[in-house]
């Protein structure tokens, strides 16, 4: 009875340290979920989150820095019943928006802090930006040109410059579970379709808090020590 019970321990350990031995994937293979809290003219002071979807693709060649590809559908939302600023006659700017976004960047996560199962980062990237700012009715405010003085004209698609703090716990098998916090950083003041008739002076941002489950890629070389 004692031996049985030895060898299968014994077996167990050795499972275990192959498994311990086993070196990092190169590449990941990263899916996410996020709450995105709009900053910008028309916040009331209520923080008013709306959902997005992030897939992407993590290299992990090397102990430091790293290169992240990402893709993000999402959406954002705010509104201030109250904000009535001082204009001409004929324009009635907008109190309500909400806007579908897609985002595609590249960001460099440099390692601040990496062991066997945990990894401390911080990220900056740049990527486009694509939103539309949609009244009640769903109907585009870009296009309701007495919402905005008449010298206003702005596209719908922006660069970015997201600003990232994360942090991956892996699992024995280097499946990772990751929480991320982020400034997405549009180079648009228009994303709530008010610039000039607001009183916060810069663009427009985007607050995020997203999940991330990383599945390594079958196949991907070990990572270099």
């Amino acid at each position: 009875m004692m031996r049985p019970l030895l060898l299968l321990l014994f077996t167990l350990g050795s499972l275990a340290s192959l498994q311990a031995q086993t070196p990092s994937p190169s590449r990941y293979l990263v899916t996410g979920l996020s709450a995105n809290n709009y900053r910008g003219d028309l916040e009331d002071g209520i923080a008013q989150y709306k959902p997005a979807l992030h897939l992407g693709l993590k290299l992990n060649r090397s102990r430091r820095l790293n290169g992240n590809f990402e893709l993000s559908l999402g959406q954002v939302e705010g509104q201030d019943p109250h904000f009535a600023p001082l204009t001409e006659a004929g324009i009635q700017p907008n109190r309500y928006f909400s806007s579908t976004f897609f985002a595609a960047n590249f960001m460099l996560h440099y390692n601040l802090l990496q062991r066997e199962r945990y990894l401390l980062y911080l990220g900056q990237g740049i990527g486009l930006f694509r939103y539309n700012p949609l009244d009640e009715e769903d109907q585009s405010l870009q296009d309701r040109r007495p919402s905005r003085l008449g010298t206003e004209e702005y596209g719908n698609i922006s660069l970015m410059l997201p600003t990232a703090l994360g942090a991956v716990y892996f699992l024995p098998n280097h499946w990772g579970i990751g929480l991320q916090a982020a400034y997405l950083h549009p180079l648009t003041d228009y994303l709530d379709n008010i610039s000039e008739l607001g009183s916060k002076k810069g663009n427009d941002n985007v607050l995020q808090f997203r999940l991330q489950l990383l599945l390594p890629i079958h196949g991907a070389l070990p990572r270099e020590n």
